[in-house]
């Protein structure tokens, strides 16, 4: 565990946010699968903070983000601040269900995005062999010769049967998939 102090040139913008003793920022590893088969997941950094005081509370994924944009700026503090080991316990306690919330948010926007991405290839599909469908079905159709007829008619199958197998492969991607863990933490206290 880390401890900073916050730069004075944030101290009192981000002083306003914090009531107790100063904020816990955790940084979380989030690997996400995006739900495309052969990909590997897509890390992600997700810091989660928590204003440290009587009753900790999740700070906003704003602040969040700017306290571990201070890390390379923030004074570091010798030792661990001095805050009551209970308002320490409960704000450490609070992250997993924070950062369980942030993996979430994270999983429905891959959600909404694979499923406007699938709905648009879908799309793309159904207009595409529509009309190759279309085709074969108006060459068996116009056909004089029967043999020639059956030709088309195999070929108005094949392709029927081809439109099947890849939307099939379109349902068979997985869904996304999140996994979260905690890397490290940090306090920063006010001066």
């Amino acid at each position: 565990m880390c401890a900073f102090r916050i730069p004075r040139a944030e101290r009192i913008e981000l002083l306003e946010q914090l009531a107790g003793w100063g904020a816990l920022l955790a940084i979380c590893r989030l690997s996400v699968y995006e739900g495309i088969a052969d990909r590997g997941p897509e890390l992600r950094i997700a810091p989660v903070a928590v204003d440290v005081a009587n009753r900790p509370k999740a700070l906003p994924h704003e602040i969040a983000e700017r306290l571990m944009g201070l890390i390379p700026t923030a004074e570091a503090v010798d030792g661990v601040p001095i805050i009551p080991e209970s308002a320490f316990n409960a704000a450490l306690h609070l992250v997993p269900r924070l950062a369980e919330e942030r993996r979430q948010a994270i999983l429905a926007r891959q959600r909404a995005s694979r499923n406007a991405l699938v709905a648009q290839q879908r799309e793309t599909l159904d207009r595409h062999y529509g009309a190759k469908i279309d085709a074969a079905r108006r060459r068996a159709d116009s056909a004089s010769n029967e043999r020639i007829k059956r030709m088309h008619q195999g070929r108005l199958n094949n392709v029927r049967a081809e439109r099947q197998d890849k939307l099939a492969d379109l349902r068979a991607d997985r869904e996304p998939a999140a996994e979260i863990q905690t890397i490290a933490a940090a306090v920063f206290t006010p001066p």
